[in-house]
């Protein structure tokens, strides 16, 4: 659930920029947060699939 959610939050952040509502330089250290979140939800969802 949460990675959908991070996913998702990625998702409504590039519309915003890319429909001009916010600049991406703004946005970008959000992005970049929001990417390492997925990372690691991503490695915890394959390590426990592992088990």
């Amino acid at each position: 659930m949460a990675l959908k959610e991070a996913n998702e939050t990625l998702y409504w952040i590039k519309i915003m920029i890319k429909s001009a509502l916010v600049s991406k330089s703004r946005f970008q250290k959000m992005i970049e947060k929001n990417e390492r979140i997925i990372k690691i939800l991503t490695a915890s969802i394959n390590k426990l699939k592992e088990k």
